[in-house]
């Protein structure tokens, strides 16, 4: 288990490499920024939209993510 960290709390989460859905802390470690950011790049249309579980609740199909991240590496080497 790895234990990410958002200001003074501290969450326990399974291994990101058995997730089907990552959350909002999940999605900022696997990206390496912030979780704001994780938004900003959603709107910016590099990171898929989340999926709304509930008004509180969101998550991203990992799937998803990891071809955006894979995109987005592609892209970066190109230039």
């Amino acid at each position: 288990m790895a234990r990410i960290k958002d200001g003074k709390t501290s969450y326990k989460r399974l291994d990101l490499e058995n997730a089907i859905y990552l959350r909002r802390l999940d999605m900022a470690a696997l990206c390496r920024c912030s979780p704001s950011h994780v938004y900003e790049l959603v709107k910016k249309g590099l990171l898929p939209k989340p999926m709304r579980l509930s008004p509180s609740y969101s998550v991203w199909k990992k799937s998803e993510v990891m071809a955006a991240l894979e995109k987005m590496e592609k892209a970066a080497a190109a230039a």
